[in-house]
């Protein structure tokens, strides 16, 4: 757990001594907040805890206290169960400056091994070439074995590049290492099956496409 905290306090956001560090957490991911907390203070940071009132959904808002908290944060961690990186909170934060890690529905086991233990720093040159592939492109074609079949404008489309590492003002989420766009509004056309997991609402793994 402690090498974990590291990690997401040393490498993955860059905390410096002095820093406003604000975790928000919730009572089911307390113990992971606590040793984020730890590795916080030992970096030298101002760490505090911010629990938000209890939420239904993914990116519910999480209330003018918990807003109030992420303005002042120069780095804030979300180890919560349901999502709150899209929320108005914390994207008026990184407006203003903060980095942020996202760590949704983390668990104690993935603090000990797993992904968070992946080189990110040796990730993050494929991670921003695809996204500047992504950037540059005009068209994208999406297929896989179960019968994707899409196609779709990147008319100024940014890719984004997140390789778990915070050297500005931005969001990552942990351990997801991803290069990503959306399409241009209205471009995309075709089928799309999905045959893995959708992570929020409840949804889960999908037990038929």
């Amino acid at each position: 757990m402690k090498r974990g905290a590291e990690i997401f306090v040393r490498t993955c956001a860059s905390v410096e001594a002095g820093e406003e560090v604000v975790i928000v957490t919730d009572p089911e991911r307390m113990t992971i907040a606590r040793a984020v907390t730890d590795a916080v203070l030992e970096a030298g940071a101002v760490a505090s805890i911010v629990v938000p009132p209890e939420r239904a959904i993914d990116n519910e808002e999480p209330g003018q206290a918990v807003a109030a908290a992420l303005s002042a944060a120069d780095v804030a961690f979300l180890p919560v169960t349901l999502a709150l990186a899209h929320t108005r909170p914390v994207r008026k934060a990184i407006g203003a400056g903060a980095r942020a890690l996202s760590m949704t529905a983390f668990t104690e086991r993935m603090m000990r091994e797993g992904g968070l233990f992946t080189d990110f720093r040796a990730r993050k040159p494929l991670c921003d070439a695809l996204a500047a592939r992504l950037s540059a492109g005009e068209r994208l074609p999406v297929t896989n074995p179960a019968g994707t079949d899409l196609t779709m404008s990147l008319a100024g489309v940014t890719g984004n590049s997140h390789a778990c590492l915070l050297d500005g003002p931005r969001f990552s989420a942990v351990p997801d290492i991803e290069a990503n766009c959306a399409p241009a509004k209205g471009a995309a056309e075709g089928v799309f099956v999905c045959d893995g997991t959708i992570p929020y609402y409840g949804v889960g793994p999908i037990r038929a496409p």
